[in-house]
């Protein structure tokens, strides 16, 4: 193993063994690779060291059909690592408490469905519950399953919230899927909010995903005896949604507090011309539009219209890197707003009436000042609506805002003391902007209009002992 060996064999490759090399010239391994690396360095011969990580070395060439290859095998262990890929992907978008998902992973069967410690359970709580859904939310999850057994599998997820949700895609035409029944069953929700519907029915193993190259979605077993109603629904319903699920389907527009979308806390002109100013800054940053504002902040400035930088620094979820980043732009669209609906005003936000801005107090719109006088004559909610063609809902967001205004809707009209000071009860033990825990701790006959309307003459209490 002298150099003059070495020397001989130019031009040459040959392997050699470290080891044995070491072995016989009584040096350690690292001296003899240091000792060929020093030389490789001088120019005096090429050395190449050995692969340190995983291959493969070719011992010898055979026709591929002699080769002894387990086929099946082969693609068992494909669809394996393809049903880990897929729940990777289900845990990154499941709702449920990550810690349970990750333990039910490894085959583990776990008695409680919160962890109470992971980003899940800290975010949204006891809503991470699966519970039997309302009638409206069975509805539009019967609409979506139906629709996903008439696609009979062949079409990716996306490709079945274009067909709920109406898409006008030249493609749906020619794949004849404009002509199935369910077409446009969920016009009235946007594509994103289709796709959280979808996703919860995947979480509640009703759907399910099928390969990795082109997942395809899915009936299961389960999701075909909910679909036909064999078996109640027990599932997370997508937040963004159940707040609607709650009101009254249908509201004329009258006046700028009542729109076309059903939930009646934030002014929804106003969300809009948000989420195109939110549009426009994530295309010139190149980013997802909900690193730039989530829907929950924009929702909270359509509610509290602040004016200035300091108001904006009380809206929940917008930091001061945002404000200092974009707030005079945000600004720039509600004055623009507040020019054309001089008559609007900050609202509060649902189910909590420490939260209200003080601004309510401010005059009623007109819409409002008509369901006053009506009240001021004695009429109750039936007679007030039909009076004025509009829904009981839409009589009761007035009446709360009235009572935010200062008019004294005196509630005895309506319910009993006991029903108040129960109702009153659940507000104070749900601690949460939403009607659902409160209806969850109040007997099945209390509506949600009962619960709007004590919740109403809280926060009016609350905001008269504020301004006093």
């Amino acid at each position: 193993y002298c150099l003059d060996d070495l020397l001989a064999l130019k031009d040459r490759t040959v392997a050699l063994d470290v080891d044995d090399m070491a072995s016989d010239l009584g040096l350690s391994h690292d001296q003899i690779r240091r000792s060929l690396s020093a030389l490789h360095n001088a120019g005096q011969i090429e050395y190449r060291p050995p692969f340190r990580g995983r291959g493969m070395k070719i011992l010898r060439r055979v026709p591929v059909s002699k080769l002894d290859v387990n086929y099946a095998a082969v693609e068992k262990r494909a669809q394996f690592e393809r049903q880990k890929l897929r729940k990777m992907v289900d845990y990154a978008y499941s709702r449920k408490c990550l810690r349970r998902v990750i333990l039910e992973y490894f085959g583990e069967e776990i008695s409680h469905l919160c962890c109470h410690n992971c980003s899940a359970c800290l975010g949204l709580g006891e809503s991470q519950q699966p519970k039997v859904l309302t009638e409206e939310q069975i509805l539009v999850v019967k609409k979506a399953l139906s629709c996903v057994a008439r696609m009979k599998g062949r079409y990716g997820k996306m490709r079945v919230v274009q067909v709920l949700t109406g898409s006008k895609l030249k493609t749906l035409t020619e794949l004849g899927l404009t002509r199935l029944s369910t077409y446009g069953l969920l016009q009235d929700l946007t594509q994103p909010e289709v796709v959280s519907v979808l996703d919860a029915l995947l979480d509640a193993r009703l759907l399910e995903i099928e390969g990795t190259d082109y997942p395809l979605i899915k009936l299961t077993e389960s999701g075909r005896d909910a679909m036909v109603g064999e078996s109640p629904v027990h599932m997370v319903f997508p937040l963004s949604l159940e707040e609607e699920s709650e009101l009254t389907a249908e509201t004329p527009r009258e006046g700028v507090l009542e729109n076309e979308n059903r939930e009646m806390h934030f002014h929804q002109e106003l969300f809009e011309a948000l989420r195109d100013l939110r549009r426009k800054l994530a295309d010139q940053a190149n980013l997802p539009p909900y690193i730039i504002f989530h829907d929950s902040t924009l929702k909270a400035i359509s509610r509290q219209l602040p004016r200035t930088l300091s108001e904006l620094q009380s809206v929940k979820g917008l930091r001061n890197r945002k404000i200092m980043a974009h707030g005079d732009q945000l600004l720039a669209v509600v004055d623009s707003f507040l020019e054309s609906h001089s008559e609007a005003r900050p609202l509060q936000e649902l189910g909590n009436p420490q939260s209200v801005n003080l601004k309510s107090r401010a005059s009623p719109a007109p819409t409002d000042e008509t369901t006053w006088k009506l009240w001021k004559e004695g009429k109750n909610l039936k007679e007030i609506a039909e009076a004025r063609g509009l829904t009981r809902s839409t009589i009761v967001t007035h009446l709360e805002q009235l009572m935010l205004s200062g008019r004294p809707i005196e509630l005895k009209r309506l319910l009993s003391d006991a029903r108040i000071a129960m109702i009153a009860t659940a507000i104070a033990q749900a601690q949460s902007d939403r009607l659902s825990p409160v209806k969850a701790l109040l007997p099945d006959d209390v509506t949600y209009e009962e619960i709007r309307l004590v919740r109403g003459q809280l926060a009016q209490k609350t905001v008269g002992r504020a301004s006093d």
